[in-house]
């Protein structure tokens, strides 16, 4: 089935056109109005040209034919409409306007046809015994009355005054999404979304960059997800909860005055999923599968048994024993060193005058240290791909099934869903069953009440192998003993020529149950009171259990007896929302008052239980801990609550001018006492230009809209639980008092603040919404800066108060960027729909205070000034992105004939060449530039949309530019090389190939700094082909609805990044997946 547009552009196609590159968006929009006049110009000589070229004979084709009828088509304004489609329903006879708005048809008798042009609405008109037919169409609203949702209620889109991106989810899911956080990867200007690859695969995403700071990575992403929405309710679940097969929206709220009506938690804007409910009609029955195939894609690679890594390890002794440039050495090949030396070479491997080719084989080898299994292989011919072991071709299975209907009483949505998958990681899996009723019930007129309810189970299987050290790990080892069966018993005990264990080993021994149970349902009751008054009243529990059961048994080597643990986890909270709306309307004014009244609890409850060395038996493992000798146990609970109050008015006049302000009070119980309650506000407006006077002859331009706004958000995330609050520990330690006695003592660790207060992120947008020839190109433009102050950080406190540290509101943070979203119809007909949309991203902030006095310091040129002083322990620069690079710069690699300029530094040919920045003969702190950012500015996502006939093609282009990536890889220095018998297959320098990218082996790295490479990759994300069946097959399996389709996700990447570095995003585990997948609607 087609994608319904709002309306069709019927033209002929000039053949060139329909071989264009899907990804020269650029392009297609530059020459987008020359293509359309000269297709216009064209349309009265090909007019027929279908009919006339099909193999269907002329003397048949004139019989059907028995009326002719031409006419103008113009506009409101009484301009002719080029290009406008005049066809007859359910045929293939049709023609478009020429530039003149004119047209002439052959048409059946008796027939109607359609008259249509994009952003005009469309009309059907009975031919009759006509033979002119002059047509006016008028301009259509349907896209601009559209419901978005606003939070705590909706709105028109043309009433929008702030940043709000409406999605729907239907766009996107000829991809297959399998989770909610890809429907937003392509479709929202200002959101990026990251990569997950574990199997579960829920990335996380980002809404116009960070607004806040912290020292620890995780703590510091954790601190700026945006906000989740679910049905109108705040989500405190995991993303993978959420079945993307149930989502029929998103909207995003990006800008501070969308966002404020969430107050405190706000500040990183507002991602909103509407869940799908039952439509009028028939009741539908939807499934929907996929099944695919996920292998690794760009990964970086080891030495292979043989040559390969032979020659490694030569050069890495030789480089070690600094006789690589000596004639001959005792590591290499025996037939490979001059034959004046090969006594010699015989005599320093301990056997002299030995003519067997395997004695002298091995005597070469004896001197890398392989070890007995190793030796064995190697005589062998045996080697093994240790990224076989480690890395598979997993599985991935997706099913849901869904059941939905409406009458004039009770709306209902049901689904089921289950997954099953796997990564690339050996035994790593994910298993879930998503289930959701969605129920509305019209009690009467004036009464509705409802429930939205999900229930989530989740099984993250058994204890994946450990793939991080395959790095070390020898061609001629592998995780069994050599000849035996593989079985967990014969097992080897740590990997050849090292003290790094199996990685085998713990997952073999280990037995383990991790599973999740969640129920999240909503209750609600709407009433309509007189007076254009509505009352929402709903409740929402949350119960959330997380168990996770593990046993190690003694047989693995690395333990001397079983152990087993019992942790409990549970989670219980809930929130209610009651929410007064009045609308009202007199004349052209409109205005509209939403206030809500919002509370919150939260509650956690942590039990262990853990014990080892069990008696008799331990054979019922975890299910039985109390049969363990030395059992343990622990817990931990915690309370929070929130309480907000919010009040918002929007008022419309004309659908030229918009105004909307709102407040909002927030209170939250882990802000100190002087300081727990908040207050958010925002105000914001919008000018509709292309609704005034003066603009309604404008061809080109059919739609401009500018929107300003201001607001002020909240952040509490980074507080540990009772964070404001003087935390109390206790313990025992062994007192003297004429011989040693155990004392209990108590102490505080944790220093009370009273004055612990939120994040506010205050924020400006300037936007402007614009619609090009007749929407035929659509897009909007956002301008934002913020800034946070008051950010919750860890400032050290003197050695005199006895604490580290205290949490507290220091420093602010600003930042500032732009969104573009495009998006074209570039080719509208009968037959072919072609759709683009382009979005694009940008974003950087500033560091303007860490709250420090400033003090004396000297600047570049030798002046003393005051300034606040840097963070040098944290990388925190004043002025500066809060992910700026400051290392040593390097200048590629000191060559032969350089060992004079390097031995000054300590160097030698083959070692980086260090930039001295200031000249004094010395590598030291003062040496250290900026050399760019850690995370990239710019996010950029193209994506083409086509649908020929039954046919359908999407393709997916992400970028991400502006960014590097620290590693210490080209230094070629680890100290794992010594005793370990493989490494990565990485570039060197040796005397011969003069690398200058990459180090010798074994280099200095004075410092231990990075090499600062390029990270900034554009990537072909997806390629999606579809089949639709056609409706007489869909009419014999009573069908509404069934498409068959190939998708690739990952399918290549195009980077900088050095190839033997992995992928930009992943260094081992960035997954393609290939995937089939059949939808089919009853």
């Amino acid at each position: 089935m087609k994608r319904k547009l709002l309306n069709r552009l019927v033209v002929k196609p000039i053949s060139s056109l329909a071989t264009l590159s899907f990804c020269l968006f650029s392009g297609s929009l530059m020459a987008q109005q020359t293509s359309l006049d000269k297709n216009l110009k064209n349309i009265e000589q090909n007019q027929l040209t279908t009919a006339s070229n099909s193999n269907v004979g002329k003397s048949t084709l004139a019989d059907m034919f028995d009326v002719t009828i031409s006419g103008t088509v113009t506009d409101n304004n009484g301009q002719p409409i080029p290009g406008a489609t005049v066809s007859v329903p359910g045929t293939s006879i049709g023609t478009a306007t020429d530039l003149d708005g004119k047209y002439t048809l052959t048409v059946p008798d008796n027939s109607s046809v359609v008259i249509s042009f994009i952003g005009f609405e469309s009309q059907t008109i009975e031919v009759g015994n006509q033979s002119t037919i002059d047509v006016t169409l008028t301009m259509s609203t349907q896209a601009l009355d559209e419901v978005v949702v606003i939070g705590y209620g909706t709105q028109k889109k043309k009433d929008l005054t702030g940043a709000v991106i409406n999605v729907q989810a239907e766009e996107v899911m000829k991809y297959k999404p399998t989770s909610v956080s890809e429907i937003l990867r392509t479709t929202v200007p200002g959101l990026s979304v990251g990569y997950s690859t574990s199997a579960k695969n829920v990335p996380s995403f980002n809404v116009r960059g960070d607004a806040s700071i912290k020292a620890d990575a995780t703590d510091e992403a954790n601190a700026n997800r945006p906000l989740i929405v679910l049905d109108g309710v705040i989500f405190r679940g995991d993303l993978a909860e959420i079945n993307p097969n149930t989502i029929e929206s998103v909207d995003v709220l990006k800008d501070a005055s969308a966002a404020a009506v969430y107050g405190s938690q706000a500040t990183n804007g507002v991602v909103i999923f509407t869940t799908k409910r039952g439509e009028y009609g028939k009741p539908q029955i939807s499934f929907s599968s996929r099944v695919g195939l996920i292998t690794g894609a760009r990964r970086q690679q080891t030495h292979k048994g043989g040559e390969d890594v032979l020659n490694w390890l030569t050069d890495m002794n030789e480089t070690i024993t600094n006789s690589i440039t000596d004639p001959w050495t005792r590591f290499r090949d025996y037939n490979s060193i001059d034959p004046q030396y090969q006594d010699d070479w015989l005599a320093a491997n301990g056997i002299p005058g030995e003519t067997d080719p395997a004695k002298i084989d091995l005597a070469r080898i004896n001197n890398f240290g392989f070890w007995e299994n190793e030796i064995e292989n190697y005589q062998n011919g045996i080697s093994y791909d240790w990224q076989d072991f480690l890395f598979h071709t997993g599985v991935r299975q997706d099913y849901d099934v869904s059941v939905s209907g409406r009458n004039e009483r009770v709306s209902y949505y049901y689904s089921l869903g289950y997954s099953n998958r796997e990564s690339v990681q050996i035994g790593e899996s994910f298993e879930t069953i998503t289930s959701r009723l969605n129920l509305d019930v019209n009690l009467a007129e004036f009464f509705t009440i409802g429930a939205n309810t999900s229930f989530t189970y989740q099984n993250e299987g058994q204890e994946a192998v450990e793939s991080g050290s395959f790095r070390v790990f020898s061609p001629y080892d592998q995780p069994w003993k050599n000849g035996m069966p593989q079985t967990r018993e014969n097992l080897n005990d740590q990997a050849a020529g090292s003290n790094i264990s199996n990685p085998y080993q713990d997952p073999s021994w280990n037995t383990r149950s991790y599973s999740r149970f969640m129920i999240n349902p909503t209750l609600y009751a709407s009433v309509n009171l007189p007076g254009n008054f509505t009352l929402r009243t709903d409740y929402t529990p949350r119960f959330d259990v997380y168990k996770r059961f593990d046993l190690d048994e003694k047989g693995n080597p690395q333990r001397a007896v079983d152990a087993a643990e019992r942790r409990y986890n549970d989670y219980f909270s809930w929130q209610s929302n009651t929410t007064l709306n009045w609308n009202k309307s007199f004349g052209e004014h409109r205005i509209n008052f939403t206030g809500l009244y919002n509370a919150e609890r939260n509650q956690r409850w942590e039990t262990r239980a853990m014990t080892n060395n069990f008696s008799p038996t331990s054979a019922l493992g975890y299910h039985a801990v109390q049969l363990g000798l030395n059992p343990t146990m622990s817990s931990y609970d915690e309370t929070n609550s929130r309480t907000g109050l919010m009040g918002r008015v929007n008022y419309a006049y004309s659908d030229k001018y918009n105004f909307s302000a709102s407040i909002r009070r927030d209170g939250y119980s882990r802000f100190g006492l002087q300081n727990i309650y908040g207050n958010f506000p925002s105000v914001s407006g919008a000018w509709t230009i292309s609704n005034e006077d003066f603009m309604q002859n404008n061809s080109a331009l059919n739609y401009l809209k500018l929107r300003l706004s201001y607001g002020v958000n909240g952040n509490s995330s980074g507080l540990e639980d009772y964070n404001a609050y003087a935390r109390l520990s206790n313990g025992v330690f062994l007192n003297y008092d004429g011989g040693y006695v155990p004392t209990p003592y108590t102490e505080i660790t944790r220093i009370a603040n009273p004055m612990l207060s939120w994040e506010r992120t205050g924020s400006f947008n300037v936007g402007l919404d614009f619609g090009l020839f007749n929407d035929r190109l659509s897009g909007s433009l956002d301008v934002y800066q913020s800034e946070t102050r008051d950010l919750l950080l860890d400032q050290k406190l003197p050695d005199l108060s006895g604490f580290e540290s205290v949490k507290t509101n220091v420093g602010n943070l600003q930042n500032r960027g732009f969104d573009l979203g495009l998006n074209s119809i570039n080719v509208s007909t009968a037959n072919l729909v072609w759709t683009t949309a382009f979005n694009v991203t940008y974003r950087v902030n500033k560091i303007t205070t860490l709250g420090n006095a400033p003090s004396e310091t000297t600047d570049s040129e030798g002046n003393t000034v005051m300034r606040e002083p840097d963070d040098l322990q944290n990388g925190w620069f004043i002025g500066e992105n809060k992910d700026i690079i400051w290392d040593w710069e390097l200048d590629g690699v000191y060559q032969l004939g350089e060992e004079a300029e390097a031995a000054k530094y300590g160097l030698f040919p083959g070692d980086f060449r260090f930039v001295d920045q200031d000249g004094d003969g010395d590598i030291d702190i003062d040496d250290k530039v900026f050399l760019g950012l850690t995370n990239n500015p710019w996010y950029i996502t193209l994506r083409n949309d086509v649908e020929y006939k039954n046919f359908d093609l999407g393709v997916i282009f992400l970028a991400r530019l502006g960014y590097k990536g620290g590693t210490s890889e080209p230094f070629n220095n680890s100290q794992q090389y010594i005793k370990n018998h493989n490494w990565y297959d990485i570039p060197y320098w040796t005397p011969l190939n003069g690398q200058n990218d990459f180090a010798r082996i074994n280099s200095i790295n004075l410092g231990g700094g990075n090499a600062w490479l390029s990270q900034s990759y554009v990537r072909l994300q997806n390629i999606s082909v579809g089949y639709s069946l056609p409706q007489n097959i869909l009419e014999k399996v009573k069908a509404n609805r069934v498409r068959l389709a190939v998708n690739i996700e990952n399918v290549a990447v195009f980077t900088p990044w050095i190839k033997e570095l992995g992928d930009p995003e992943s260094a081992r585990e960035m997954p393609r997946t290939y995937s089939f997948s059949l939808d089919v609607t009853f």
